[in-house]
């Protein structure tokens, strides 16, 4: 009996700027999803971006990847890169928009950009693409608060 085992998930995480890694000339280049700086002023307090590979156990329809799989890199590359804001943070709220299946077995990137909204709050907004990045197969945006719990000192 020969078993193999396979990691469902892989992940290489930089912490680098977006808009330095996304061709002029790219399909998701004007991409209102994008996770660059946005009209509404806010500062860019971290962004980040993270070069994933699903293996086949990450399957929900027959091979491509689980909606849910897809949400947990959401939350938690999204977390990381609120915590590059210096903030001690949980998730408040994630939203996930679906746009196109990911076939497992390929490479894909998440691209994230997180930006303080007040003391206790970090928007972070989320792109999943193709490595070629003219695909676009889910976006998404979240809300991270520090608890009040972790904003007081107790002595």
């Amino acid at each position: 009996m020969n078993i193999r085992t396979h990691t469902h998930l892989n992940c290489t995480f930089s912490g680098s700027l977006i808009e330095d890694l996304i061709p002029s000339d790219s399909a998701i280049a004007d991409h209102p999803a994008l996770p660059i700086p946005h009209e509404d002023g806010l500062p860019v307090a971290g962004s980040s971006i993270a070069i994933c590979h699903a293996g086949p156990f990450a399957n929900g329809p027959p091979s491509r990847v689980h909606g849910g799989l897809i949400a947990g890199i959401f939350d938690v590359i999204g977390a990381v890169t609120a915590r590059f804001a210096g903030r001690r943070i949980v998730t408040a709220n994630l939203n996930v928009n679906y746009r196109q299946s990911i076939p497992t077995g390929t490479d894909f990137v998440t691209l994230v950009s997180a930006r303080l909204t007040g003391e206790r709050k970090v928007k972070v907004d989320m792109l999943m693409c193709d490595v070629d990045m003219t695909t676009l197969y889910a976006d998404s945006s979240s809300l991270f608060v520090t608890p009040k719990s972790l904003t007081t000192v107790t002595r």
